[in-house]
């Protein structure tokens, strides 16, 4: 059995003290929390290409970190942001950390709501896994061993791309494992923030058709599913929800597990930091081969 590291005391004491709530203040707090011991350099020989666009929105584009070395996996990252607001700039460090675990990290910007609404998520998703597959060999990545990352808002996008075979990827085959952290996959009315009613509508007649994970048919790839300790309640019900749905859908039951000692946002900042506790469980085979 893997021991994974924990975090200093201080910290996941101020994590705990913040408690099952995220807001604009947690957010802050916990980025403030994390910036100190973030680790933003790449490995030697690797590169940060910045603002590659995979659509013609200005919002449609992403940063590519590459190892600096051939035939690296893929994996791309698909951040939150409650559907309304998130920028891959603030991703940098985990972007950096992707290439230092031997991965060319994609970090992708994606359309918003209001402007953007359902499902223009999900075929941005689509639409990246695409790009990544047509082209990501000239920034040293094998296209056809992509891993998908989703969190939050995120994860929804992706749960939707893989999930829903209305919007999935053209490149579908080149998945090979599919990460959702703490995401919002079935739209139940009091699970529904302000910004999740503006990106699926408010009527609550569309959300059974919309919802991420309204069918759960898939090809080959691995999947992990993940909520934090310190998570809302709402993001723990809705992991459960469809672990028991993946449960009875594949028969048998998925990866599911609980990043220990951290909250909603902290559990990916912590990747790029000492005491990184998620990229083994995230990552998969991306790491198991390489």
């Amino acid at each position: 059995m893997v021991t994974e590291p924990e975090l200093p005391a201080e910290m996941a004491q101020a994590i705990a003290a913040m408690g099952p709530a995220f807001d604009a203040e947690v957010l802050q707090r916990s980025v403030a929390l994390f910036a100190p011991v973030a680790d933003k350099s790449l490995p030697a020989g690797g590169q940060c290409t910045c603002d590659v666009f995979y659509g013609p929105d200005e919002r449609q584009s992403v940063d590519i970190y590459s190892p600096g070395r051939p035939h690296a996996p893929v994996v791309v990252f698909i951040p939150g942001g409650g559907f309304v607001r998130g920028d891959k700039q603030s991703y940098q460090a985990v972007g950096a950390a992707l290439a230092r675990l031997g991965c060319v990290g994609v970090v992708a910007n994606y359309r918003l709501a209001p402007d953007f609404v359902w499902p223009s998520g999900a075929e941005d998703v689509a639409a990246i896994v695409d790009f990544v597959a047509d082209g990501i060999a000239a920034h040293g990545g094998q296209p056809d061993h992509i891993v998908v990352v989703g969190q939050s808002a995120g994860a929804s996008h992706v749960a939707a791309a893989m999930f829903d075979a209305r919007v999935r990827p053209r490149c579908f085959a080149a998945v090979r494992h599919v990460a959702l952290m703490s995401g919002l996959y079935y739209l139940h009315p009091d699970d529904l923030s302000p910004g999740a009613r503006l990106y699926f509508g408010a009527d609550a007649r569309l959300h059974a058709d919309r919802a991420p994970a309204r069918t759960l048919a898939g090809g080959t790839a691995t999947l992990a599913l993940t909520v934090s300790e310190f998570d809302p309640l709402v993001y723990v019900r809705q992991g459960a929800q469809l672990a028991v749905a993946l449960a009875e859908a594949c028969r048998r039951a998925p990866d599911f597990s609980t990043v220990r000692q951290h909250n909603h946002i902290s559990s990916i900042l912590n990747i790029a930091t000492p005491y990184d506790a998620v990229s083994r469980r995230l990552l998969g085979p991306a790491l198991a081969r390489h």
